[in-house]
């Protein structure tokens, strides 16, 4: 199998798969936080409850989107069991890998403003030195076309108007990954500068914990060039790791690949229709709202894949659900601790994305 590099146009077809499994709505912002929305972090020897409102204060949120703190609303939520009604099954799958890998996030956002509107979003990554290296090698270039600031440990800023409008800082501070941006119609670089420095020294007295990475098989050992032309009649099909911290990296992916995400996408450069394959290593949010209320391009609806044929189940068992529409079909299932989804691009059974998923199954309970 060639990898997808070789060829833009199979990399672009491969990509818009990811976009498909994610199915065609967005989902909104967190829910407003309840008392029992903290993270455990640990500051220095001891263990202590860590909550938003203390380390991204309101008011300073406010000053730099030049509102009043009455006018704003937090959203955020680290209950891992919460999930918003319109999340598609992708969203589950990467919010689950972000909430495994210690990732944390703090938003704040005009309470009576519509979407897209003014906000204020911090977000932690810990141990994340390493990751922050490789998305930005060389500190004079700028990391994602960002200029060097005087910020935390190394720093990068950036304020751009246009379709989205707003100023972004990504901040290595000790150890753990800073990412701050701030939206309003009127960027202003000494103002997020100021309030970077604030937000860093907050977070520079923390020590967050890093839970342990889980292996993450490669794409092409999880599904083969056979399996790919057998059950999804693809011919030379190109893959793609849809999580690359170069292509350009960010701390979300950065913290879903630490969390084990796993998310392919195979295509043609012929433009064949393509498959795209997600793997979790837990149960993420399945139980707290099944996939089959998930958004998503097919209606999903349990079936029964115990007696298929080449598969390894666990003594546990297998849920699973399947569903196709005009864009192709679905299959995403929950066995053993792992949950995985197949989309088979084109298809009008689900028979090729569920001889996929047995196939991807087998390969990665291997692996790991």
């Amino acid at each position: 199998m060639r990898e997808l590099d070789r060829g833009a146009a199979a990399r672009i077809a491969a990509l818009a798969l990811v976009v498909l499994l994610a199915g065609c709505a967005a989902g909104p912002d967190p829910s407003t936080p309840t008392p029992g929305d903290i993270v455990v972090a640990g500051v220095g020897d001891e263990i202590v409850l860590l909550d938003c409102a203390t380390v991204v204060p309101v008011t300073g949120a406010a000053e730099v989107l030049g509102v009043r703190a009455d006018e704003l609303a937090a959203q955020w939520s680290t209950d891992g069991t919460t999930v918003p009604a319109t999340a598609t099954v992708s969203e589950m799958m990467a919010a689950e890998a972000l909430r495994s890998a210690g990732h944390y996030e703090c938003r704040y956002a005009l309470a009576a403003g519509a979407t897209g509107g003014p906000a204020v979003s911090v977000s932690m990554l810990p141990d994340a030195a390493a990751e922050f290296a490789r998305v930005q090698s060389d500190s004079n270039d700028g990391l994602n076309n960002m200029l060097p600031a005087d910020v935390g440990d190394q720093a990068f800023t950036g304020c751009r108007g246009g379709e989205w409008q707003g100023c972004r800082a990504e901040i290595l501070v000790g150890t753990t990954w800073l990412s701050i941006s701030v939206g309003t119609p009127e960027p202003d670089p000494a103002a997020l500068l100021a309030y970077a420095r604030t937000v860093t020294d907050s977070v520079a007295s923390l020590k967050l914990a890093r839970p342990a990475g889980p292996t993450r098989p490669e794409c092409g050992y999880l599904l083969s060039p056979h399996d790919l032309t057998t059950s999804a009649g693809l011919n030379d099909p190109s893959g793609v790791d849809a999580l690359d911290l170069g292509e350009p990296g960010s701390l979300a992916v950065a913290g879903q690949i630490r969390g084990g995400l796993v998310s392919c996408a195979w295509s043609t450069e012929a433009g064949s229709p393509g498959v795209a394959l997600m793997i979790l290593p837990g149960r993420g949010s399945w139980t707290a709202m099944p996939p089959g209320v998930a958004v998503s391009t097919a209606a999903l609806d349990p079936i029964d894949l115990s007696a298929e044929s080449g598969a390894r189940w666990p003594a546990s068992g297998v849920q699973a659900l399947a569903g196709c529409s005009g864009d192709g079909c679905t299959v995403t299932l929950l066995a053993d601790g792992v949950w995985l989804t197949v989309t088979a691009a084109g298809a009008t059974d689900s028979s090729s994305a569920t001889a996929l998923a047995v196939a991807a199954y087998a390969r990665y309970v291997d692996a790991v």
